[in-house]
């Protein structure tokens, strides 16, 4: 469903080579805006000129769960006068040791969500459900090809029980098509953080 919402984007990866150049490409072909932050400080500044925009997306650095320090950079922004959603992106063929890891640096975040990735690149869905069930923590998204946003999707409890049972993940290109993803109910897994008006 297109929403035909304002959007704006925001950058806080800064330090890996090129993400912001891929991010820029991908705002430009959707017609928005892109601010880069630094730091928690700048991209509070950039969340009050945005402050327009309908839906303001804020993609973090991605964090080594085995250095606890990592992931604390982006939590400044939690403490800010904004609701957020936040949803810790993770790849739906990570062992369930490391997601267990993964999840249990951000467990204690307001409204944090599962956002699984690459479902299209596994066999084994089995760490998907071990996270939501260990944590708690609810599904949001699944992404199931490198198009984005088509092979973007919401994630379904339904569905989920059905790759368990050997069902195949979605190929690329064909998300729009199924099914089960027409009006889907989001489920209840840090990479982006949303704050949404």
């Amino acid at each position: 469903i297109v929403e035909q919402r304002s959007v704006a984007l925001i950058t806080m990866d800064t330090y890996r080579p090129a993400a912001v150049e891929h991010l820029r490409l991908y705002a430009e072909v959707l017609g928005i805006d892109l601010s880069v932050a630094g730091s928690c400080e700048e991209a509070r500044a950039a969340i009050e000129e945005a402050r327009e925009a309908e839906l303001i997306l804020i993609d973090t650095t991605g964090f080594n769960p085995y250095e606890p320090i990592t992931a604390q950079r982006w939590r400044g922004l939690l403490n800010g006068a904004y609701p957020m959603e936040v949803h810790l992106v993770l790849a739906a063929g990570t062992r369930v040791p490391d997601l267990v890891v993964s999840t249990s640096q951000c467990v204690d975040v307001p409204s944090l969500r599962l956002l699984f990735t690459k479902l299209d690149e596994t066999s084994g869905y089995g760490g998907i459900f071990e996270a939501t069930h260990r944590t708690g923590i609810p599904l949001s998204y699944w992404g199931t090809g490198q198009r984005v946003p088509d092979d973007l999707v919401q994630a379904q409890v339904t569905r989920l029980g059905d790759l368990l049972l050997g069902g195949q993940a979605l190929t690329p290109g064909s998300a729009a098509d199924q099914p089960w993803n027409r009006q889907a109910t989001p489920a209840v897994v840090p990479g982006i953080k949303a704050y949404s008006r």
